[in-house]
């Protein structure tokens, strides 16, 4: 639990970072922009970790978003067709999405605002019917092995690239009220895009951090699980959707198992349209990059 605190703090302390580059770099590019003010070579050495990041972003989004919806209907033949190819499967999805942008990013993007209200409704529900289950019996210390450690590590840095992938698209923002093309302004638009994303981020991961560390006491009420090795295959098993998983047994646990298959669908699809719209995000940040970079002629022209 201190851990997922931790990752709390950090995650808050980067969207107050990202909001100050977007109000002080309003045509976009995020940290290449901050850096090129510095030099040109660190601008470049930027840019290209941005792209390793935002690749490997949209890369997992999209195969986390196939994963919630698949789970749980490998009966259904089509379903279990795309569980057994994820990776190709993902690589379609990403290529629908690049063409889809190549009409603009304003009509995915109004995809994204629609999901915002399901989303926290989900969210909202799933720790209200986890708060009752909440217990700190399960903790455990950190783990010893560095490697495992390390895993989480880099994983905690994928989930800021979130608030990334906003810097990036400052360039596409509507301006502030009062500014001009030639004098752009984003700093007020910008804080209403990370501000409320950093809020919700910082404390439904501590709330559903908790959550998931309290599962072993709801399995024991809905599978009946007692010990530890068979309490840790299943959510080995359910690593990939956990939300999904959550969802399905906190809402049996506390109603019925009908009730707690149907809840987990509702969370598997919203959170399934949730990272394939993070997969865009990441894409359309990839695009402004490489038309700041090109502009700057640190690419070729017809990027």
């Amino acid at each position: 639990l201190p851990i997922i605190l931790a990752v709390c703090a950090v995650t808050g302390l980067v969207g107050i970072n990202y909001m100050v580059i977007c109000r002080h770099f309003p045509d976009g590019g995020g940290v290449y922009s901050a850096a090129r003010s510095q030099g040109r070579a660190l601008a470049v050495i930027g840019a290209l970790l941005l792209v390793a990041d935002l690749t490997v972003t949209a890369a997992l989004s999209g195969w986390s978003a196939l994963a919630y919806i698949t789970s749980g209907a490998e009966h259904i033949v089509w379903i279990k067709l795309l569980r057994d190819h994820i990776p190709l499967t993902t690589i379609g999805v990403l290529l629908i999405m690049g063409l889809i942008n190549y009409f603009g990013p304003k009509h995915s993007g109004t995809f994204a605002v629609a999901l915002a209200i399901p989303t926290v409704l989900v969210v909202v529900a799933l720790i209200a019917i986890s708060a009752p289950h909440l217990t700190t019996h399960f903790l455990e210390p950190r783990h010893e092995s560095l490697g495992t450690v390390w895993v989480q590590f880099v994983g905690v840095i994928l989930a800021l690239s979130g608030a990334e992938s906003i810097a990036n698209l400052t360039g596409v923002m509507k301006l502030d009220p009062g500014s001009t093309m030639e004098h752009p302004s984003v700093a007020r638009e910008s804080l209403k895009a990370i501000a409320p994303v950093a809020i919700e981020v910082v404390f439904g991961t501590a709330l559903l951090g908790w959550a998931m560390l309290s599962l072993p006491q709801a399995l024991g009420k809905t599978l009946h699980l007692t010990t530890r090795s068979d309490v840790a295959l299943v959510l080995q098993q359910r690593s990939e959707d956990m939300l999904r998983f959550m969802g399905e047994q906190f809402a049996a646990a506390t109603f019925s198992a009908a009730m707690g298959n149907v809840f987990g669908w509702i969370v598997g699809i919203v959170f399934f349209l949730l990272l394939l719209s993070a997969a865009n995000t990441a894409i359309v940040a990839m695009i402004g990059l490489f038309y700041m970079m090109a502009r700057d002629r640190e690419m070729p022209r017809q990027f």
